[in-house]
């Protein structure tokens, strides 16, 4: 996670084990438990979130997986947004 400008956050991920990527679909992306960003590309392993307000924020992050359903959601990533 890295802290780009006043509100703005780039949330980065490892990819997917090449064994599952055929299933993956794309990842959904939740900041304190609200959906901000849904049906991201499965190459894609970043994403800025603009607008933040100021306070800790919680990340996570939801495989989308066409086969064995959505993930539950990632290990909760929290930063201080200013």
């Amino acid at each position: 996670m890295e802290l780009v400008s006043n509100g703005d956050s780039v949330l980065t991920w490892r990819p997917i084990c090449p064994a599952y990527r055929a299933t993956i679909t794309g990842y959904d992306i939740y900041v304190d438990n609200q959906l901000v960003a849904t049906d991201i590309s499965k190459q894609i392993t970043s994403f800025t979130i603009t607008g933040l307000n100021a306070g800790t924020r919680a990340f996570n992050i939801v495989v989308k997986d066409a086969t064995y359903g959505d993930s539950g959601r990632s290990r909760t990533v929290t930063r201080v947004v200013s």
